[in-house]
């Protein structure tokens, strides 16, 4: 019966506070409302996420299958993350919803919110690389 109980309130809460999100013709539907506009470049290594007046807001660039940069137009500061999952754009924007970045009730962004998201997610792949020299 507790099992029964904890995983309906479980759906129940996952149902509630998710939210569906989508990247789709150029946009980030968030709930079926147009969010953001983005743009991909180099097979979507290089994204541009814009507002829907186009102003550049953020960026996720992929590098390879090592890891994934975010990084937030006015902010010097980013977040590098392993990330090898096809969905990384999507996945991306709703932990940045999760974690109180993106308000999805109105779009904004809440940057200083973006010191939390980077203390749980980043890895500092940037500058902890293994060189392999072969002799």
């Amino acid at each position: 019966m507790k099992k029964t109980f904890f995983a309906s309130i479980f759906i129940f809460s996952s149902l509630a506070f998710g939210q569906d999100v989508k990247l789709k013709d150029g946009f980030v539907l968030l709930d079926k409302k147009k969010c953001f506009k983005y743009e991909s470049k180099g097979l979507a290594e290089k994204n541009t996420f814009y507002s829907l007046d186009g102003q550049k807001v953020f960026y996720i660039d992929m590098h390879g299958n090592k890891y994934h940069k975010i990084q937030f137009v006015g902010s010097n500061d980013f977040v590098t993350l392993n990330q090898r999952s096809m969905n990384a754009r999507k996945e991306f924007i709703i932990n940045l919803i999760e974690e109180g970045v993106i308000d999805p009730k109105d779009c904004s962004i809440k940057i200083d919110n973006f010191k939390n998201f980077k203390d749980r997610y980043h890895k500092d792949y940037e500058t902890n690389t293994t060189v392999i020299i072969n002799r």
